[in-house]
């Protein structure tokens, strides 16, 4: 059974938990809500078996400090607010160090 994340709010954001399957395991994030976004720490990639440094494609983002390019990786599955997502594409992006966010 699939268990199912609710959405709540913190300093105006809203967050939910996530469920992050890989080749090597699985784990539970808090992730920031957005519209469009698709990142994830590189961190947490890389426990669940994902090395973001293998990626064959990039993209390139724009953040506070600028563009950069980031990997393009695939994780098998993703589980958050009552949705599976399969085979589903995210980038791969290091948040500010005290941010406290794993994911967008």
């Amino acid at each position: 059974m699939q268990r199912r994340y609710q959405l709540h709010r913190r300093r105006g954001l809203r967050f939910t938990n996530g469920a992050i399957h890989g080749p090597t395991g699985v784990v539970v994030v808090e992730l920031l809500v957005d519209t469009g976004a698709a990142l994830l720490s590189p961190a947490i990639l890389r426990v669940i078996g994902i090395d973001p440094a293998q990626a064959m494609a990039h993209q390139q983002i724009v953040t506070a400090s600028g563009y950069s390019m980031a990997p393009v990786v695939t994780i098998p599955r993703l589980q958050y607010l009552g949705q599976q997502l399969e085979h589903y594409q995210v980038l791969a992006h290091a948040f500010p160090f005290g941010s406290a966010i794993n994911g967008v």
